[in-house]
């Protein structure tokens, strides 16, 4: 698919001898560009913000899944920021406790632009975290 994504269709003849027994075209304007997909995973120990992805300027930060996970059993409000402003708040009870989101390939969350991934943890606790994204010029 990457190889043809510039493409705006496709033809395929199918010949027998000198005569043409189909002709399809196929409209590439659906398919998308390869993406590279970046990760970012690891453990916490802190409460208060945490950089999980530092923004880059002139890019947005396209997560396309993540996972959190409390790994105490310190009770916890664990909140995602886009940059300083909050987008995703789960509470964490006990150890293990936690959330997976992976976003269908046609709806991404994208973050502003030049913004980093941040993570606020309301305890002293222990997070795991594992984040699917790429990144976009805007």
């Amino acid at each position: 698919i990457h190889e043809i994504s510039n493409l705006s269709e496709i033809s395929i003849l199918q010949s027998a001898g000198n005569t043409d027994l189909a002709s399809v075209k196929l409209n590439t304007d659906k398919i998308p560009a390869q993406k590279d997909i970046l990760s970012a995973t690891g453990s916490i120990v802190d409460s208060g913000d945490t950089t999980l992805i530092a923004g880059i300027p002139g890019k947005s930060i396209v997560i396309s899944a993540f996972c959190l996970q409390n790994e105490s059993n310190i009770p916890n409000t664990m909140i995602l920021k886009d940059g300083d402003t909050p987008f995703w708040r789960v509470r964490c009870v006990s150890n293990g406790d936690g959330i997976v989101k992976d976003y269908p390939s046609d709806v991404r969350l994208i973050l502003s632009l030049g913004n980093s991934l941040r993570l606020n943890i309301s305890e002293l606790a222990q997070v795991g975290y594992s984040v699917s994204y790429y990144l976009v010029s805007v």
